[in-house]
């Protein structure tokens, strides 16, 4: 059966990094025949290339309009979901009464629940209370495999590369460990690279720093194809009096990051990186001490935290075409009759026209 696929993406950005390239690698392989993504008003985000769908994803904390069209109409589907949203830390914190209730809705009609890892599953289970054991399935995070030369960890490092999508957990949790990686990167003349949000207390620590406050998913993986002489840190809480559960459910993207592109880069041994398959190095004690030392290691000697074998070994494990052949299953065994894509809302279009005259007034 010819496989078109509509997608409910309740967090667009989010879709475009975890599930479009899976979905473009199935399209690549005939696997599926195309797929759409519909915003949380059902509007088509860019292309739509069929008015019928036959097989449906609905990704994360949905919006009443996509719930409502879902149960009206009895689809079936299958639910992805990557961070344990019930249980977000206080920084995050937002209402999460009728966000759980959704996401237990999702939960107990789903074909099949996917997360990047089983820790997220069990832990959703035990916020939600819902039982989907039987249905859960693991969908790690993929790259796309790109070529890497061992000329890039032949020198000692220069750069120290640290990336963070939202406020740092380690200097939610107060470890002190911030001041420690800038403290050995000004002592070894590192130039640090930040990437997403930082406070200023921590950029104004490093003396050399280069700050992109953001990057949209695409550049931010050409710019990990692109480095040199470049190690990262991944610093993450390990034990939280607060946020132990949500830390633990999180994935180990940034292990495919760094190691899919061949930068040796040192890591909190917190439950995402420990239980990895893909076994990244080192793991280190969350003290200023063991990062000192773990940084001025790696930094050093770069070549023995990082070779062309465990590149490879990446690339097999978690290139899209490989991660994409699970979901291409739970498609097909969730698929369905033909039926209409959802009418575009009122608030779509209002909301666009509002755009396109704050458009025309800047202009």
């Amino acid at each position: 059966m010819n496989l078109s696929v509509a997608v409910f993406a309740s967090e667009p950005e989010i879709c475009q990094i975890r599930l479009a390239p899976l979905l473009d690698a199935l399209t690549r392989t005939k696997v599926i025949a195309d797929y759409v993504l519909l915003d949380r008003d059902l509007a088509p985000i860019g292309r739509r290339g069929f008015d019928h769908f036959n097989a449906a994803i609905v990704q994360r904390n949905i919006s009443r309009a996509q719930l409502d069209f879902l149960a009206r109409h009895s689809l079936r589907f299958i639910y992805d979901i990557d961070d344990l949203i019930p249980r977000l830390p206080a920084h995050q914190h937002r209402d999460t009464h009728e966000t759980s209730r959704r996401i237990a809705w999702c939960l107990a009609h789903a074909d099949a629940v996917l997360t990047p890892n089983q820790k997220l599953a069990t832990e959703l289970q035990e916020a939600i209370g819902i039982d989907f054991g039987d249905r859960s399935i693991v969908v790690p995070n993929g790259l796309e495999p790109v070529a890497v030369n061992d000329s890039r960890w032949a020198a000692p490092a220069t750069k120290l590369l640290w990336v963070s999508s939202d406020l740092p957990m380690v200097e939610i949790e107060g470890l002190g460990l911030a001041e420690a990686i800038a403290a050995v990167a000004n002592d070894f003349g590192l130039t640090a690279i930040l990437i997403g949000r930082f406070p200023d207390h921590i950029r104004s620590s490093f003396r050399q720093v280069e700050h992109v406050p953001r990057l949209v998913f695409a550049d931010y993986r050409r710019f990990l194809a692109s480095v040199g002489e470049t190690m990262a840190v991944a610093p993450l809480p390990i034990h939280s009096d607060n946020h132990q559960a949500f830390i633990d459910s999180k994935s180990d993207i940034k292990a495919v990051d760094f190691l899919g592109h061949g930068i040796p880069a040192v890591y909190s041994a917190a439950w995402p990186y420990r239980n990895s398959d893909l076994a990244p190095a080192p793991l280190v004690a969350n003290t200023p001490q063991a990062w000192r030392e773990a940084i001025a290691e790696v930094a050093a000697h770069p070549a023995k935290n990082i070779d062309s074998a465990r590149v490879e070994a990446v690339h097999l494990q978690r290139s899209y075409a490989t991660v994409a052949t699970i979901l291409g299953k739970q498609l097909a065994n969730a698929s369905m009759p033909y039926r209409p894509l959802p009418r575009v809302l009122l608030n779509s279009v209002l909301r666009r026209w509002e755009r396109r005259m704050r458009d025309w007034r800047r202009s």
